[in-house]
């Protein structure tokens, strides 16, 4: 036996779980339903995930797009049984393996309802037992018995009729033998009242009878559990696999579409949200003391994590590579606007954000989407912009100091006058840095444009000219 919690196997009502753990230590859970192989893949990364049992009606069923995810993470899927014969029939193009005889009657159209593998089946605390019986046994077991002649193969064909005919909760061999046995029965009495045909009668109509008693006999020890004989072949094949090494990752040869669809389901889903991906300093006390800071603190750094997440989000769906150019620019960006580019000072910054070189690295890498993101949507940004100041209350204030900047170039005489020679800008520099962030310039007139979003240095130099210009002229007033 080999023991392997690189496999996940989704398991119910197809076979207990003693048995399958005589075929594979691996690690069991429940029916599949919607997201579900999105967390297994993402909390215990196995190397494959056997799909056998999942939800149909009770819950949404698991997903095409969730496989076709964990395919593209490498993660090998495969189907048998149940829910997993019809995905895996669905998805073979893509690389999901399927096992079994119901896997191959699917894929080839033999069989065509998701109501052939259906069943009722009690809670997880009893064991997922069945409490209907599945159409493909019915079907297996029906064949079997006129493969070996217990009953003639017109009444194999009428008692899978009847079976398919019958709602799959109430679907059971007890109730379609007991459905055939009446007909039986009323097709007997119905010929015998007709005189002219009672010798027809009794040598027909007596006989069907005749084989379901048969069959009832035949049945105990029979019975083709068909969906079981799939559940145990799979496990038996991953077991195979597992002992000659052979579960290596698997390599997709499709594009995974990150659609919206697909975004809503994994944030349904809790994707890429679980405890183990946070900072632990993000705890109850730190978010209190972020709610109680100045006004408008926690709602400016809500934004900005959101615009984080969404610029994460369109990084993955356009499968954006952060090469070292992008990883570079935005380094570079980062620490200017912190104002410490020297080897010490970015030392000592990691030291007290407690961060080593490789979460250094994951970090940068997150602010590379962000800045990518940042410039894919300049454009657009602009339009949003107004309505971002107006709910921070920033619009108005900027407004009437746009006016007034405004007012004095006009007395300057246009903006043709606010030359600046290389001394005055060094001091513009020194004195805007100085008074408002609290330090020396991060460098020259282009690397402060870039910090502050300028187009280039020399059109920040003539901003700082008639900020400082309006600043003396209001120091004046006063």
């Amino acid at each position: 036996m080999t023991s392997s919690p690189r496999v996940v196997v989704f398991l119910g009502p197809t076979l207990g779980l003693d048995d399958a753990r005589r075929e594979l230590d691996a690690v069991y859970v429940g029916p599949a339903a919607q997201g579900d192989v999105l967390r297994v893949v993402e909390s215990a990364q196995p190397a494959a995930i056997a799909i056998i049992d999942g939800y149909f009606a009770s819950v949404p069923t698991v997903w095409h797009k969730e496989i076709l995810w964990a395919l593209a993470q490498g993660v090998r899927v495969y189907g048998a049984s149940s829910m997993g014969a019809l995905r895996a029939a669905e998805l073979e193009p893509f690389g999901m393996v399927g096992v079994g005889r119901i896997f191959e009657r699917f894929r080839s159209g033999e069989y065509e309802d998701d109501d052939e593998v259906t069943v009722v089946h009690g809670p997880a605390d009893a064991g997922y037992r069945p409490l209907s019986d599945a159409m493909v046994d019915l079907r297996a077991t029906f064949e079997q018995a006129v493969a070996e002649q217990v009953i003639d193969a017109a009444l194999g064909a009428e008692l899978i009729a009847r079976a398919k005919a019958t709602h799959y909760v109430r679907r059971s061999f007890a109730a379609v033998l007991a459905a055939a046995e009446r007909a039986a029965a009323e097709r007997a009495a119905a010929g015998a009242s007709q005189p002219a045909a009672a010798e027809r009668a009794a040598a027909g109509a007596s006989q069907p009878a005749a084989q379901l008693a048969q069959l009832r006999a035949w049945l105990p020890a029979h019975r083709v559990a068909q969906k079981q004989l799939d559940a145990l072949a799979l496990l038996r094949t991953l077991r195979k696999l597992l002992e000659a090494d052979e579960l290596t990752p698997f390599e997709p040869s499709f594009r995974f579409e990150h659609t919206d669809a697909w975004e809503q389901l994994a944030r349904r889903s809790g994707h890429r949200q679980t405890t183990s991906s946070l900072d632990p300093r993000i705890t109850g006390p730190l978010l209190d003391e972020l709610r109680l800071a100045a006004r408008g603190t926690y709602a400016a750094a809500i934004d900005g994590a959101l615009a984080r997440a969404l610029a994460t989000t369109e990084a993955r769906r356009d499968e954006l590579v952060v090469d070292e150019v992008l990883l570079g620019e935005a380094a570079n960006s980062f620490f200017l606007h912190r104002g410490t580019l020297s080897p010490e000072a970015i030392a000592a910054w990691m030291a007290a954000e407690q961060l080593d070189a490789e979460s250094l690295a994951r970090f940068l890498e997150r602010e590379a989407r962000l800045h990518w993101a940042r410039t894919q949507h300049a454009a657009e940004l602009l339009v949003h912009l107004p309505d971002q100041l107006r709910a921070t209350g920033a619009l108005l204030p900027l407004l009437r100091r746009a006016r007034e900047k405004q007012r004095l170039l006009a007395q300057l005489g246009g903006a043709q006058m606010l030359t600046v020679d290389e001394a005055e800008g060094a001091a513009l520099l020194d004195w805007f840095f100085r008074q408002r962030w609290g330090q020396p310039p991060p460098g020259n007139a282009d690397a402060c444009a870039q910090v502050l979003g300028f187009e280039s240095g020399e059109r920040l130099l003539r901003a700082l000219m008639l900020e400082r210009r309006l600043a003396d002229s209001v120091a004046g007033r006063g």
